[in-house]
This record gives C-alpha cells, sequence and structure tokens, in this order.
C-alpha cells in the first residue's frame, strides 16, 4: 500500500471548463504546480479562447469572463505547453480524474500525434473521504473552509492548485499518525499472539 506522503515530487494540476460534458464543453484555463521535494518549483498558467461564447452561470461559478480570454491562445496551442510542462510526473489533484478525462478527450480531439494523458495520479478525494467523512461534502471550498487554508480565488485553477497543496500537506500529516497508530496496535497484538504461542507451547510440553 503506498500513502500520500511517500511522493515528494510531482505535479499539481487544475482545469477551469465552460461545462461537466468532456465532448460538448472546453477548457478554458490551465494550471499546473511542479513539486520537487514537496516544495513549490515552478508554475504554469494559462487561460485558453474557447470557440464558443462563455455563458454568464460559468462566469458566476468561475470568475472567468469571455474578456479575460480574449487574448488568450486556442487549445491547440495552450495544451501541449501544458503537457510539455507537466511531461511524466505523477500528477494530483481533487477531483484529478475528470480533470486527466477532459485533457485526454481534448488530446483525441485535436489529433495531437503520440501524446496521451496516461500519468499516473493521486485523486485527494480519495484520502479526504477518509479523514473527513463527517464533512457535508467533499468539496475544495468546504475542505479549505474547514481545515482553515487560505484560498484567494475559488474555482480557478491557479489557485485551487495551490489550495490542494496545501490539502496533500496536510493529509501527509493524517496519513503518518495513522500509520503510527496502525504500527502500534499490530505491535501490540504480535505482543498478545506471541503471548498466546508462549502458552499453549508452556501448557503442550508440561501436560505432554
Amino acid at each position: 500500500m503506498q500513502y500520500i506522503f511517500e511522493y515528494k515530487d510531482y505535479t499539481l494540476i487544475k482545469i477551469e471548463t465552460t461545462g461537466q460534458d468532456y465532448s460538448e464543453n472546453e477548457i478554458i484555463e490551465l494550471a499546473a504546480i511542479r513539486i520537487r521535494d514537496n516544495q513549490k518549483a515552478e508554475v504554469f498558467q494559462s487561460f485558453v479562447k474557447p470557440q464558443n461564447k462563455i455563458e454568464q452561470s460559468i462566469t458566476d461559478a468561475n470568475g472567468i469572463t469571455n474578456e479575460m480570454v480574449e487574448s488568450a491562445g486556442s487549445i491547440n496551442e495552450v495544451l501541449p505547453k501544458f503537457l510539455e510542462f507537466v511531461g511524466s510526473d505523477t500528477v494530483v489533484g481533487h477531483n484529478v480524474v475528470f480533470d486527466m478525462k477532459f485533457i485526454e478527450t481534448k488530446i483525441h480531439e485535436l489529433s495531437i500525434v503520440n501524446t496521451r494523458f496516461a500519468n499516473s495520479y493521486i485523486e485527494t478525494l480519495g484520502f479526504t473521504n477518509i479523514h473527513f467523512c463527517h464533512l457535508p461534502n467533499q468539496k475544495l471550498p468546504t475542505l479549505t473552509e474547514h481545515l482553515e487554508i487560505p484560498s484567494t480565488i475559488s474555482h480557478r485553477s491557479l489557485a485551487d492548485c495551490e489550495a490542494v497543496h496545501e490539502l496533500v500537506k496536510i493529509l501527509c500529516k493524517y496519513e503518518r499518525e495513522a500509520v503510527t497508530i496502525r504500527a502500534k496496535k499490530e505491535k501490540k497484538l504480535y505482543a498478545f499472539v506471541a503471548v498466546c504461542i508462549s502458552i499453549l507451547l508452556f501448557m503442550y510440553f508440561t501436560t505432554g
């Protein structure tokens, strides 16, 4: 079994889109933070100009307006740069499976030659579901509020990457504590079993 604290080098990723449909909707922001030895090393952030206008409901959700993406590069220009930045790193994110699936869909749509986004990944949702199952939901804003993680802008790619980095630090602490507790319990169990075996052996040889 692998624990989240065993990873020291990885890349945090987050995207913003015009909706939840991989095929019909578009990516309008890509961000990534390269982590080396658990420290922030390099940052990538770029808006993406979509083919269709951003609806007001999307702007209300993430604050990204049509004016903000007007001078941005197209997905054809920005996505290859993002993929080059991430490279073969393990990627980390909150609901990262959604992000990876969306990116993989766009790679196929653009027919980017000899490219896949099949990196190994760490889904922080899996860990928060264990440690913070008492919360009403596992959304990043709920977690950041509960854990008092400062977040400048909710539902913006780079800000979310920063928040997830802080979340990972907290999860590492929880995981280390869980491993320590588990090791102590196992040590007590082994000691108990050893005593039981010793008693059984003693009874066997003294009554034989």
